[in-house]
């Protein structure tokens, strides 16, 4: 019989977790079962196999004042999963990350059959704002899968079974020369030419609230490094959004889209930062991504002025950067807030390409961290794979 496993991601960095735990899971099996992997992800998850009832674009939603308007869309969504997921009977569940999407699914499937089998892949951040979060997902959730080393303690205080299987980040292959030159090639940019990174945010709302933001303190920036070539990844939600801002915007930016081709962007992404010789980031995911290609870069946020009051409110933690969490340092340059300006941007971003001294501390501290997110071990897909396994093989299914 097939291992059947109901998969849940909603946004970008979870369709890349997803992609890589269902290689994991597939090497761990090496063809002795079948698996069959149903529920939402993205083109990377499907490249790997899954079928997703419903376009991941469309939950791809941050903070309050978007997530309201489109409330019904969502909740429809995850009722008719739900349903799907008691009608298939899955071996197991396995949500990743949002979990204030993919963990309603867990819950409305659980409290109708108490024996289903639950996991969640990134433990919600507790240890940075309502902690209280884990003590009611123990009630729904069986076992956690952990990226940070610090969050099973966490997790295992609120009586959720819980692994660190560390970050999949620690083992991005590390483009080579020869790809990095045929990249700078292929946009008609020669060795020398330096390159800034721009990355305003995989979300809609972050597109509106960053890019204009980014856009001035770059004209700036560019008054000074007239040689500069910009480049702007866009994920595949927001490339038209982002094109629609590029061409009102009188700087020479070249955009990379995902919406070109879906697996190959990930691989001209790792190019693009190998490559910078600085970035500029919206906090998120992106910014371990820049940090394991190597790219000195600046973090930034802004957001709606409610969401603003609420996270001030709510968010214990000093940094909002995972590096500067993890080293207890600030060599990641954070512009959050009110002090997300394109002056300070500007001020901030020309240290980064002046500064040999500040390149140096920030690479210290990836080095730092990247040990503390599991570099030094197994690959953490193979980790979530054979703790995923173990769940499975370890429980009764009922």
């Amino acid at each position: 019989m097939a291992l059947k496993i109901l998969i849940i991601a909603a946004e970008p960095s979870g369709d890349k977790l997803g992609a890589n735990l269902m290689r994991g899971l597939i090497q761990e099996l090496n063809g002795r079962e079948e698996i069959i992997f149903q529920g939402i992800g993205g083109p990377l998850m499907k490249n790997m196999g899954a079928i997703s009832f419903y376009d991941f674009n469309d939950l791809s939603l941050m903070g309050f004042t978007e997530i309201i308007p489109n409330i019904f869309k969502i909740l429809k969504i995850v009722a008719r999963l739900s349903e799907y997921g008691l009608a298939w009977n899955p071996d197991v569940i396995i949500s990743i990350d949002s979990p204030d999407f993919s963990l309603k699914i867990s819950k409305n499937i659980k409290s109708k059959w108490p024996k289903a089998r639950t996991i969640h892949y990134v433990a919600p951040s507790v240890w940075a704002w309502r902690p209280n979060r884990a003590k009611k997902m123990s009630k729904y959730i069986d076992h956690v899968l952990a990226i940070l080393p610090f969050e099973p303690n966490y997790m295992r205080k609120a009586g959720i079974s819980c692994e660190f299987v560390g970050h999949p980040i620690v083992t991005e292959e590390l483009p080579s020369n020869q790809d990095i030159r045929l990249f700078r090639s292929s946009l008609g940019i020669d060795r020398e030419t330096p390159i800034v990174s721009i990355l305003p945010g995989s979300r809609k709302s972050e597109i509106s609230k960053m890019l204009p933001i980014y856009l001035k303190g770059l004209e700036l920036i560019v008054k000074r490094f007239p040689n500069l070539i910009l480049v702007l990844a866009s994920p595949l939600n927001v490339s038209e959004v982002v094109t629609q801002y590029l061409q009102k915007s009188k700087l020479p930016i070249i955009q990379i889209s995902e919406k070109d081709n879906p697996l190959i962007f990930e691989e001209r992404k790792k190019m693009l930062f190998s490559t910078s010789l600085a970035a500029i980031a919206t906090s998120g995911t992106v910014t371990l991504e820049l940090a394991r290609m190597g790219a000195p870069f600046l973090v930034a946020y802004r957001s709606s002025l409610i969401t603003e009051i609420l996270l001030k409110m709510l968010v214990t933690t000093k940094s909002a950067t995972l590096i500067n969490i993890l080293t207890g340092r600030k060599d990641i340059p954070e512009l959050l807030f009110s002090e997300c300006t394109p002056k300070n941007i500007f001020s901030v971003l020309s240290s980064l390409l002046t500064n040999s001294q500040l390149v140096k501390s920030q690479r210290i501290s990836v080095e730092k961290a990247m040990v503390d997110l599991g570099s030094l071990g197994l690959d953490p897909k193979t980790r979530a794979a054979k703790s995923v396994l173990n769940f499975i093989y370890s429980t009764v299914k009922e």
